[in-house]
């Protein structure tokens, strides 16, 4: 099912966008509203939590394909360098992570958005849904440190395995 993500009539609605998110939804909301009044979902809104501490806030949120898929960059990066004898510097990761805290309450909006369409195509009635929906991105302090702590591990065993491998030119 494609939808114009222009149009704000075949968004997520708000009530199960904060059934999504579970408790201490009040700034998602806000996120939500302010999306909405831009019809953009992705409207950039700076979440302090992902700046400081961007893989820990996907852990705590829940959103492990993005998880994944930083661990893979950045993880990939030290392989890259280390075969091709170049140098990203840490400012090319930091631009990435502060490019995505800002982007990261836009990230969870698009995967509510992403599970609310599957849901209506699988033909579910509206209490299913909000039932399936519920609590999917609700904050877990566990889970913080599990996202945390499993990017770290990944992130330095490549940047090892890639120093042992190829050597990395710093």
């Amino acid at each position: 099912m494609k939808t114009d993500p222009k149009d704000v009539s075949s968004w997520i609605p708000k009530d199960l966008f904060a059934a999504y998110c579970g408790t201490q939804t009040d700034k998602l909301l806000v996120f939500y509203d302010k999306a909405v009044a831009k019809k953009n979902q992705m409207t950039w809104s700076l979440n302090w939590f992902a700046l400081l501490l961007m893989p820990a806030w996907l852990g705590y949120r829940k959103q492990w394909n993005i998880l994944a898929t930083l661990t893979i960059m950045v993880s990939l990066t030290f392989f890259i360098e280390a075969f091709f004898d170049l140098t990203f510097g840490s400012g090319v990761l930091m631009g990435i992570l502060f490019a995505l805290a800002f982007m990261a309450n836009g990230l969870l909006l698009m995967n509510a958005q992403s599970e609310f369409i599957k849901l209506i195509e699988q033909g579910l009635n509206a209490t299913e849904i909000k039932a399936a929906l519920h609590d999917k991105a609700s904050p877990s302090i566990e889970m913080a440190v599990v996202g945390f702590f499993g990017y770290l591990f990944v992130v330095v065993t490549a940047a090892t395995l890639a120093d042992r491998l190829f050597g990395l030119p710093y």
